[in-house]
C-alpha cells in the first residue's frame, strides 16, 4: 500500500485544495520532502473561461471548508479575492506592454465578475462549482 492510500487518497467530495489536505494528514505522521525528480501535471487553462471556471471551484471549495453559513466572512475574502486581481493587473500596466497588462486586465476582470456572480449563488443556496 502507499502512502496515500494509507490516508484514504484525495476527497473526492472537495472543490478544490484536495492536495493540501492530504499533504496535512500525510504530514502529521510522516516528514515530507521536496524530491526534484517528480513531476506533477495539471491541466492547463488557455481560454477565460477554463480561468473563470477554475476560480468559481476554487471559491466555491473554501466556502464549504470555511464560509458556509458566514455570508459576512464569506464577502470579506471575496473583496479580499477581487482587490488582488486587480491590484496584480494594474502592477501589469507598469511591467508589461500596453496591449499585454490590457489583455491581462480583462481577465482579472472577468475571473471577479464570475466570483461575484458564484458569491451571490453560493450564499442564496445554490451548489458549489465542480
Amino acid at each position: 500500500a502507499t502512502v496515500i492510500a494509507e490516508f484514504g487518497g484525495f476527497d473526492s467530495n472537495l472543490k478544490s485544495n484536495g492536495d493540501t489536505v492530504l499533504s496535512r494528514k500525510i504530514s502529521s505522521k510522516y516528514k515530507v520532502i521536496y524530491q526534484s525528480n517528480i513531476i506533477v501535471l495539471h491541466p492547463a487553462r488557455y481560454e477565460v473561461r477554463e480561468l473563470t471556471a477554475k476560480y468559481k471551484r476554487l471559491l466555491g471549495g473554501i466556502y464549504t471548508r470555511k464560509y458556509k453559513k458566514k455570508p459576512i466572512k464569506f464577502l470579506k475574502h471575496l473583496i479580499t479575492f477581487i482587490l488582488r486581481r486587480y491590484r496584480f493587473a494594474i502592477k501589469k500596466f507598469i511591467t508589461v506592454s500596453w496591449k499585454e497588462s490590457k489583455a491581462i486586465f480583462k481577465v482579472c476582470h472577468s475571473i471577479n465578475k464570475s466570483a461575484i456572480s458564484e458569491y451571490f449563488k453560493l450564499i442564496n443556496g445554490g451548489s458549489t462549482a465542480r
